[in-house]
């Protein structure tokens, strides 16, 4: 009897904290909007999958945002901190304005950032971090901002740009959270077991 008692205590707890896990894996925010420059992209280096900085063009505008982020009207300003960022480090946060108030109503903060090309001619620049809606009304989510830049005919030719912020994330869990999961699984099964062997 007390063996199956402790095992309970131990078996709630598990499942408590996978609960709360669940509940904190949810998606607060849900929907991605696209971002667009007016001016000119330039970048330095001797080509575009290795540009060591690059210089967006201003103002950047959204286009029409879905779900969550559909009080974002097309045309509207999303604020970059600062246009000109070097190329594999954090990214300025990212203010999204809305049509209702406040109008600066989403803010992304970057955390992680990973960069990938497939020519000389193109590179794409993922930021995975943490989004806020300043009315408090849906929670804080992690968020992703994915930029892609292309340039046709190559170095001395105009860059092209287009940019995305989502949430959730869309990137993959890490897989520690993964593992942890698995754990925490296997171990209610265990003691489960344990608890029916004591009877």
């Amino acid at each position: 009897m007390k063996t199956t008692l402790i095992s309970s205590v131990v078996l709630g707890s598990v499942l408590a904290t996978g609960l709360a896990g669940a509940v904190q894996a949810a998606a607060p925010i849900n929907g991605s909007v696209t971002l667009q420059t007016f001016g000119t992209t330039t970048y330095t280096g001797s080509s575009l999958s290795t540009a060591s900085t690059i210089s967006l063009g201003t103002p950047i505008q959204t286009g029409q945002g879905t779900k969550d982020f559909s009080s974002v009207a097309a045309g509207s300003l999303a604020n970059l901190s600062s246009t000109n960022w070097t190329v594999g480090s954090t990214l300025p946060s990212i203010t999204i304005s809305s049509s209702t108030i406040p109008a600066d109503r989403f803010i992304f903060t970057p955390n992680k950032v990973t960069t990938s090309s497939t020519s000389a001619n193109d590179l794409v620049v993922n930021y995975d971090g943490i989004i806020v809606d300043t009315t408090g009304a849906l929670p804080n989510d992690s968020a992703s901002a994915i930029f892609s830049f292309t340039q046709a005919g190559g170095s001395g030719n105009a860059v092209s740009f287009s940019a995305s912020l989502t949430a959730p994330s869309v990137n993959v869990p890490e897989p520690m959270t993964t593992a942890g999961g698995a754990l925490a699984l296997g171990l209610g099964m265990l003691i489960r077991k344990k608890v029916r062997s004591t009877k």
